[in-house]
């Protein structure tokens, strides 16, 4: 169901109330709209019918219950349901029956997993991984940021990368196009000066990408590479072919 089904059941499993949303759904499952004072139907499973039908003796016992379930497999595409079980009460606190509601989970569900293996893999490759809001707010880094920057993720989480991790050395022109990229929500790609906690200099490459649900922009991710190491040697190689050419000059 697309929106949330809601029914209410008495002690004796039979429907007293249900919403639209909840008769429309049982119609789709079973092939028949729900009725008052009719039994509720349980899957024919019996390993899920006894799951099923588990939760809900609970709740006639009193307890809350949320449970997340996989309902169906639709040509092998997983699908994931929300059971939500409160007991209802009479005046004399006796629980009468059960408020029971229904929701399709499913797109959070696979969000979450994909979610937390994007984190998986960005807590073990060695570049910088940065994940942001849309304004630009870090929301999550992998470990190679901390073992950079000297900064854990909760020291940093809300704040904006420039707040912390810039200093004398930081091209301002290049941190003009980072805010511009991310007010138009665009990718960005530059080679930036940044500092440790500690004070120490280095240098990245950066390239980030804004990533969408639907129309709307979420946040951005950010894949750095430590380029110090290159940047110092063509420093050195520079200074040689300075030095060089000086000595050339000299000659003549």
């Amino acid at each position: 169901a697309s929106h949330k089904s809601h029914f209410y059941l008495d002690a004796g499993f039979r429907q007293q109330w249900f919403n639209k949303a909840a008769s429309e759904y049982h119609e789709r499952l079973y092939g028949r709209p729900l009725t008052k004072g009719s039994i509720f139907y349980l899957m024919e499973d019996e390993l899920f019918r006894i799951a099923y039908e588990s939760k809900f003796i609970e709740a006639l016992s009193g307890r809350h219950i949320d449970w997340i379930y996989e309902s169906a497999n639709n040509g092998n595409i997983a699908t994931y349901s929300k059971l939500v079980l409160d007991p209802v009460r009479d005046d004399t606190k006796k629980v009468t029956g059960i408020s029971v509601k229904i929701e399709n989970v499913t797109h959070s569900v696979l969000r979450n997993a994909q979610t937390h293996l994007l984190a998986l893999v960005a807590d073990k490759t060695q570049n910088i991984v940065i994940i942001t809001d849309a304004k630009g707010c870090i929301t999550w880094v992998n470990h190679a940021f901390f073992m950079l920057t000297e900064y854990t993720l909760d020291e940093v989480i809300g704040k904006k990368p420039g707040s912390f991790l810039q200093g004398i050395k930081t091209n301002t022109s290049v941190l003009a196009g980072f805010r511009k990229a991310i007010e138009d929500q665009e990718p960005f790609s530059c080679e930036l000066y940044n500092y440790s906690k500690s004070g120490r200099g280095y240098w990245l490459h950066i390239v980030m990408t804004p990533f969408y649900e639907g129309n709307l922009c979420k946040g951005f991710i950010a894949i750095e590479t430590d380029i110090t190491e290159r940047k110092n040697m063509d420093e050195k190689l520079h200074q040689a072919v300075e030095q060089l050419q000086s000595l050339n000059l000299l000659k003549d």
